[in-house]
């Protein structure tokens, strides 16, 4: 039983390569402002968080810990949804040092920010074989960052409107065994955000699904 759970697992990494990019993050709706946001431990993982943007969520927010000179990689994303393929979202670095300049949102006192709209942009198509699931990625920045201290990301829509919108953050891909085995349940809720789980898998998509699948249910009976 363990050299079969040992070959799948090898299965899935050699099938996965690269495609795999982000560590998924849930967001269960909480972190709407900097007391309540969301610590990200070690952002040069590349990881995304998916958002429903409703009147009660209207901003998400990230937290993070970094020190003067860091670079801290981040993107900022739609789901390829036709009713949003006019949503612009804004995404704010908020922290020390980055200038007297405050975003429409409320942000912890003595920390600057910059923003980045995206109204003026023309987004890029992004195909993610992994999930079977396309968005819209407005930007992609890498910042350094002035002072040690606690950063924050924080997005929202600013005329206020109901939609979705992704972030992502941090370059390094690394997964455990237990990223693995939970690989079809992941896959599950992105096509759920991304409002395509009944439409049929791609063959990759699919493909990684089962072996996922199939090495949790071997991993739970051992």
């Amino acid at each position: 039983m363990n050299s079969h759970r040992a070959t799948l697992a090898v299965w899935v990494l050699l099938l996965t390569g690269g495609a795999w990019a982000h560590n998924y993050v849930a967001d269960d709706g909480s972190h709407t402002s900097a007391g309540t946001a969301l610590y990200l431990r070690d952002v040069t993982l590349s990881q995304v968080l998916y958002h429903d943007v409703t009147p009660g969520t209207a901003q998400v927010w990230i937290a993070f810990d970094g020190k003067a000179g860091d670079l801290v990689y981040f993107q900022l994303g739609v789901p390829y949804l036709t009713r949003l393929e006019n949503y612009r979202p804004v995404l704010a670095l908020v922290g020390p040092g980055l200038g007297d300049v405050k975003p429409p949102i409320a942000i912890p006192v003595g920390l600057g920010a910059q923003t980045y709209t995206s109204d003026a942009i023309t987004p890029t198509f992004f195909d993610e074989p992994f999930t079977g699931t396309q968005s819209w990625v407005m930007f992609e920045k890498e910042i350094p960052l002035p002072q040690d201290g606690r950063y924050y990301l924080a997005a929202w829509d600013p005329a206020g409107q109901p939609g979705k919108l992704w972030v992502a953050i941090g370059k390094r891909e690394a997964f455990t065994f237990k990223d693995i085995i939970t690989l079809y349940q992941v896959q599950h809720k992105v096509r759920v955000f991304h409002e395509v789980e009944d439409k049929p898998m791609p063959l990759f998509t699919f493909t990684i699904s089962t072996l996922s699948l199939l090495l949790r249910i071997l991993f739970f009976f051992a």
